[in-house]
């Protein structure tokens, strides 16, 4: 493996690792986070030769800033796509999630919906950038909501195991919205949208 691919796989361990130890609900399975995290740190200290053992390049942040996430909107045959969360039945959103690690928004956009839906999808324009925490108080951190424009260009409808059921729906036989997404945020969304311009905060 070439020298910098070493670095980018540690760093992607730590990074798979620090998101399972907060989001897993499994005994096992934050072990075998703890582990993981455990073990790259080892293996990046050793690889750097650094003074801090273990190193953890995620221990610290070097200055408490939001989270940044992506949202996409999607039409089929004018009607919006949405998500069902398997958490919360009969709860609906639009396609998204956190932005990860040596992805862009755009490649997150792609990822996400290609793992929530079964759909591949060409993302086409930027349409708001949204303070979450002016619109919920259901986040642990404070939020900054990146919401794209985007097209299907393949693939078929074969959720993952985050997501109950995927549906379209016309905009005016919208189902019950779940936390993800508020009334507000989404009618902005579907403003910005209608008037073709970027909304921001």
């Amino acid at each position: 493996m070439h020298k910098d691919k070493i670095f980018e796989f540690i760093k992607k361990v730590q990074a798979i690792s620090h998101t399972g130890i907060v989001y897993s609900k499994c005994p096992y399975a934050l072990d075998n986070y703890h582990e993981l995290l455990e073990l790259s740190s080892k293996m990046l200290h050793e690889y750097i030769k650094s003074d801090v053992q273990p190193y953890d390049i995620y221990r610290d942040m070097y200055y408490p800033t939001p989270q940044p996430g992506v949202r996409v909107v999607i039409f089929k045959d004018d009607k919006l796509m949405m998500t069902e969360d398997a958490d919360t039945p009969n709860e609906w959103t639009i396609p998204g999630g956190w932005c990860d690690i040596d992805l862009s928004p755009v490649e997150t956009c792609i990822k996400e919906v290609k793992e929530e839906t079964g759909y591949d999808i060409k993302v086409v324009k930027f349409l708001a950038l949204m303070d979450r925490n002016k619109y919920t108080q259901s986040e642990i951190y404070n939020v900054y909501s990146l919401v794209f424009l985007a097209q299907i260009i393949g693939g078929e409808n074969n959720p993952n195991f985050e997501v109950k059921k995927v549906g379209f729906f016309e905009i005016d036989k919208l189902p019950k919205l779940s936390h993800k997404l508020t009334k507000t945020e989404l009618n902005i969304i579907l403003e910005a949208y209608k008037q073709d311009i970027i909304y921001f905060e």
